[in-house]
């Protein structure tokens, strides 16, 4: 099922605010728009629900570091050349190239990524072994979503997965709430923040039961039996 659209987002807020869709007005839409941005966002890096497989870029045989792809926020697995990579944080690449960093002649395949700085902002992944040869970088990695408010129309899919994508108008009520300063806008502002931070952890649980699978939630390696004057507890 594809995801659920602004549109649809709007239709939900508009009827808990008692407010007709509008372009001017107490809660506009391009105001509304931003909730729902920043509201994506959160879930995103709060839950890891945008999650990716792409090929970030081929390396050039000889050259550590790369520019960050846009929208990169954390990564869940690499690998070059279908072999794995293993991230180490920028000290550990320091202590690897004995302080060379990218003087460093080391090359051959590489066994780390480290990543230095932000996507979008000169953020860049560098490799220890410097690449021997060109092949591609492949990761799974949880992204920023990328349609930003200024291009939301009504059709405007939402870059999160359908599931969750009712739980976005607690977020944007909070926020829409919160401008009507008054005794009732601060309590409907409470109440869907409390809301909006449960729906969160709902998100969370679920994305956990999801990437378990069909895994035990705990697995034990070794029955312990104690044993005692009183025989084996």
């Amino acid at each position: 099922m594809s995801s659920m659209t602004v549109g649809e987002v709007l239709l939900r807020v508009r009827d808990q605010l008692g407010e007709s869709s509008i372009t001017t007005g107490f809660w506009q839409d391009n105001l509304l728009h931003r909730y729902i941005y920043d509201a994506c966002v959160e879930m995103a890096l709060d839950c890891s629900v945008t999650q990716t497989r792409t090929t970030l870029f081929t390396t050039v045989t000889g050259t550590r570091e790369y520019s960050l792809t846009t929208g990169l926020f954390k990564v869940m697995h690499m690998t070059w050349d279908t072999q794995k990579v293993s991230p180490i944080d920028f000290t550990q690449f320091t202590r690897e190239t004995s302080n060379e960093g990218t003087s460093s002649v080391v090359s051959g395949a590489p066994n780390y990524y480290y990543i230095f700085g932000q996507a979008g902002l000169s953020g860049i992944m560098g490799f220890q072994p410097i690449p021997d040869k060109s092949a591609p970088v492949v990761a799974y990695y949880i992204r920023i979503p990328d349609t930003t408010p200024a291009s939301y129309t009504s059709s405007t899919l939402l870059e999160i997965p359908w599931e969750y994508g009712h739980l976005i108008q607690n977020y944007v009520l909070w926020k829409a709430w919160n401008k009507e300063h008054s005794a009732e806008g601060s309590r409907q502002s409470a109440d869907n923040r409390a809301m909006w931070q449960d729906g969160l952890a709902r998100v969370r649980r679920m994305q956990q039961e999801r990437l378990r699978g069909d895994r035990f939630k705990v697995v034990k390696d070794v029955d312990y039996y104690y044993n005692t004057n009183y025989g084996i507890l």
